[in-house]
């Protein structure tokens, strides 16, 4: 599998630098912190294609380093991650093997599951399909992971919003309504996701997504509904897993993590959930210290 070419700088942000390794082709952006020798924990991203990149635990890696060995990618056609040749059709099971060969790439064989957004639904799909590697699950702020509840239309209706001026107004809108405390949002944040949206490969897959993006959203729902029915049979009942969610998330509303919960409840012993109050659907950046201590809690407690 081969794909659009990237060569730019690394977008790295907040005293970070990020790596590049090839994955089948694809090279693909990532940041690796901590000891070698501690358990291994992916952290994945939200966000549509394109959206969202991996800069987004910028605040969390430092410091869940000093626990695990982290390792944060992009994931397929997101920040500086090559997208899949043109006649390679963008699907979840797509990005999930390329996620899954990115682990085997850099010599990673089971690790804590990290996931956000639409990254809870790839870590979750991970855990399934590759039993051996998920040592504990930790979904967060996750509507793609989370059973149909309360009106997300009208939520999203009231999202809607004036065109922005220019790119940077967009981006930092964008985050804002997203966020309950906005004090995570930095100047280097917003420049690093600007460079990374104006390389000549993320504009190609910008023009390329306009067509692709009615397939993969019905991918995706397939994808989701296949998801839920495997979680209340217990597929994942061995697995320790965390929810935690954001009381004040616009998008992944509290009510779904709650049916994540109650899915979930009666088969797995270990499953545990976490809300935060006065948060947005980037909590984890919101209070980076808060959440690494749980986490890292949650797992010395139940996924030593």
């Amino acid at each position: 599998m081969t794909g659009i070419r990237i060569s730019t700088p690394t977008a790295s942000i907040d005293g970070l630098e990020a790596k590049f390794v090839d994955v089948d082709g694809i090279r693909t952006r990532y940041y690796e912190l901590g000891r070698p020798d501690a358990a291994a924990m992916l952290l994945c991203h939200g966000g549509l294609p394109g959206v969202s990149d991996a800069n987004v635990w910028s605040l969390n890696l430092a410091p869940l380093g000093q626990h695990f060995h982290v390792f944060a990618a992009d994931k397929l056609a997101s920040g500086l991650t090559d997208a899949p040749a043109p006649d390679v059709p963008y699907t979840m099971a797509l990005q999930t093997r390329h996620m899954y060969r990115f682990l085997q790439t850099v010599g990673i064989s089971s690790a804590h599951l990290v996931g956000q957004s639409f990254g809870g639904l790839l870590i979750t799909r991970l855990a399934l399909h590759h039993a051996e590697l998920a040592r504990s699950m930790v979904i967060v702020d996750s509507a793609t992971t989370a059973p149909e509840v309360g009106d997300y239309e009208a939520r999203r209706q009231g999202m809607q919003r004036e065109p922005a001026r220019d790119e940077r107004e967009a981006v930092t809108r964008g985050l804002h309504r997203l966020s309950f405390d906005r004090s995570h949002i930095s100047d280097e944040l917003i420049d690093a996701t600007l460079l990374i949206q104006r390389t000549p490969a993320m504009q190609a897959w910008k023009r390329r997504w306009a067509t692709e993006e009615p397939r993969f959203m019905d991918d995706y729902q397939r994808t989701k509904l296949e998801t839920l029915q495997h979680l209340e049979a217990g597929e994942l009942k061995e697995v320790p897993t965390l929810l935690y969610w954001a009381r004040n998330d616009p998008t992944a509303i509290l009510e779904q993590g709650r049916a994540v919960f109650d899915l979930l409840a009666t088969t797995n012993p270990r499953l545990r959930m976490i809300e935060v109050n006065h948060a947005g659907h980037f909590h984890f950046r919101e209070y980076p210290d808060e959440f690494v201590d749980n986490v890292t809690r949650f797992i010395q407690r139940f996924a030593p």
